[in-house]
């Protein structure tokens, strides 16, 4: 480390730690566990991360905090105790926890995590849990192993659940070495040939056709699958969920999107407006009408919030100014994050102090904070450096979501405004796509 920080108190490294900051971890490498020990004991007993099905596993980030200290005894004890309870997607990363320990040489997480992962029914429903930390502990001998259990639920009953392939693969699917071991292995034992077989045929399934292919097929899917008529009927009758309409409003021609506006100013209920500005969450709309500037400030918040969504991608200074408007009510709450989309295309000087000023006013749960920080990374394209600079900013120190860091960070790169301090700090987040950014260097 080349960035000396002062130490953190105990709450303030609470905040970073569960928040996967590389600042929390940049504390313990320097000042060591002494008065935050408890708090990273809980971290790797329960996962913090904001969402783990976008965000990577921490277990990397939180073993380098305890790894060869004299507190690791505690740890291991409490890990390997804790495991054989770990039924929960959110605490998969003991079981991860306890792979890299048992690669360093700890016998008894290696054993543990065995026992663990090789004593679950191979034929439930769900599966057996920890597949892929055994993978990290012992590579291709797991694969063979946990394939072959797979692939002899599969003789038993070719409906059984089985593990997918590719998961269990990641990281061996570009190595020849590692897939001809596998077939020399399978060629006398038919339950692994099976399993093999079942993997090859993922990734061909998976891989076939060109990325411009696979994503015209889809174009095309989504086409046949939601015809003009058929989502204006179901937005008529209050039918079809959220996505349909968003997936239909990517693909529609600029006639159809068109006919949607004049279907969406004709209509008169909350339910059937609201139906049809689900069309424009990822696409612009043709035009601007006095009528959506209602919509965005109508008394039903989900449809305030879509008229909101759905203007976010036009450039209008009537757009900013009635930003500017709510933001300065005393109305205006952690439910109304969606306005901030209407300064995306339409920040002028000063509107970014007039944000933060308002947001620093609120107090947030963790899932509030994420709607607004989100916002803030995609406001202003064509703004003041300086402002993309303040709101970046406050979004990277606030989001709880690692994702969100990121794109914080890409924006300040992409303006040639990243601190120094922030991309030393990227080197040790808990996201390791960040690590890469804080390589490529501040400005």
């Amino acid at each position: 480390m080349t960035f000396k920080a002062d130490p953190l108190e105990p709450a303030a490294f609470d905040t970073m730690l569960r928040q996967g900051r590389g600042r929390a971890l940049m504390h313990v490498l320097e000042y060591g566990l002494d008065g935050v020990e408890e708090l990273v004991l809980q971290a790797c007993l329960a996962n913090q991360t904001y969402d783990s099905q976008c965000e990577p596993d921490r277990s990397p980030w939180l073993y380098r905090m305890f790894k060869g200290t004299p507190h690791y005894p505690r740890f291991s004890d409490a890990i390997l105790t804790a495991l054989p309870q770990a039924s929960d997607d959110d605490i998969a990363q003991l079981r991860k926890l306890a792979a890299l320990m048992g690669i360093d040489g700890d016998a008894a997480a290696a054993s543990t995590l065995r026992d663990y992962v090789l004593a679950q029914d191979f034929a439930g429903a769900s599966g057996p849990f920890g597949c892929q930390a055994l993978v990290m502990l012992d590579g291709i001998a797991a694969i063979a192993e946990l394939g072959r259990r797979f692939g002899r639920c599969q003789l038993a009953d070719p409906q059984a659940f089985v593990e997918q392939p590719d998961d269990l693969m990641d990281g061996f699917e570009n190595d020849p070495a590692a897939l001809a071991s596998l077939d020399q292995l399978a060629v006398h034992d038919p339950a692994l040939a099976i399993y093999l077989a079942l993997y090859r045929r993922e990734v061909d399934d998976r891989w076939r056709g060109t990325e411009l292919e696979r994503r015209q097929k889809h174009r095309d899917r989504v086409r046949k699958q939601y015809p003009i008529d058929a989502v204006l009927a179901a937005a008529a009758a209050q039918g079809m969920y959220r996505s349909a309409y968003r997936s239909f409003g990517m693909y529609a021609s600029d006639d159809e999107l068109a006919t949607v506006l004049q279907h969406l100013l004709a209509a008169t209920t909350p339910e059937h407006c609201l139906r049809l500005l689900w069309v424009f969450a990822n696409t612009a709309l043709p035009r601007l009408e006095p009528r959506l500037l209602e919509l965005a400030e109508h008394t039903d918040l989900q449809v305030r919030q879509a008229a909101q969504e759905a203007l976010s991608h036009t450039r209008d200074p009537a757009l900013a100014r009635l930003a500017r408007k709510h933001l300065a009510d005393t109305a205006f709450s952690v439910s109304d994050s969606a306005l901030l989309g209407l300064f995306n295309k339409n920040l002028a000087h000063g509107d970014d102090e007039l944000i933060l000023a308002r947001l620093d006013k609120l107090t947030c749960s963790d899932f509030d904070m994420h709607q607004f920080t989100c916002r803030l990374v995609d406001i202003g394209e064509e703004a003041e450096p300086a402002a993309v600079v303040s709101l970046a900013e406050w979004a990277y120190q606030r989001t709880p979501c690692s994702v969100c860091r990121r794109h914080a960070v890409e924006r300040l790169q992409a303006i040639a405004m990243l601190s120094p301090a922030i991309a030393e700090e990227c080197g040790f987040d808990a996201n390791p796509s960040l690590h890469t950014l804080a390589l490529s260097g501040a400005h």
